[in-house]
């Protein structure tokens, strides 16, 4: 799980699974400051009840970004269209300043991490999420107590 952390709060922006954790981190950094993520804005990133998929909805149905909403990847060739836009970049900034990522290493990886992972954006509600490519849950949340320390709400 990986999102961003300012004055102690974190903010979860991503949820998911691997089997190399620092080279998925990685790939994840590349990958939002390349273009291959929807950017917010930071006053939505930091708001505790954004509804990123209801953008996204919006976006679809009009094709025009809604407030709050800077960027969504539409093809491979977007990310020339990254350092054109100032508030944008800002972002970016924002986000590699107050990256925060936490995990926590399955035993029977294999069997649960899908569970996991879909218990996990349940509970922090998909919808504020930057992606929503993740399975269902089984409802089982003993294994996300641990993260939901992270911010009592």
């Amino acid at each position: 799980m990986w999102g961003v952390k300012v004055d102690g709060i974190y903010y979860p922006m991503y949820v998911g699974k691997t089997r190399h954790i620092y080279e998925r981190l990685f790939q994840h950094i590349s990958s939002f400051t390349g273009g291959e993520y929807i950017i917010t804005d930071q006053s939505t990133m930091t708001n505790p009840s954004r509804d990123i998929k209801s953008m996204v909805s919006s976006y679809s149905n009009q094709n025009q970004l809604p407030i709050g909403l800077l960027y969504y990847p539409t093809g491979c060739f977007d990310f020339f269209t990254l350092p054109q836009n100032s508030q944008i970049l800002q972002t970016i900034n924002f986000v590699k300043k107050n990256f925060f990522a936490c995990w926590k290493e399955l035993p029977n990886y294999d069997k649960r991490a899908s569970f996991e992972e879909g218990n996990l954006a349940e509970k922090i509600k998909r919808k504020k999420l930057i992606s929503n490519r993740y399975g269902d849950g089984d409802k089982n949340y003993s294994f996300i107590n641990d993260f939901l320390m992270l911010n009592p709400q």
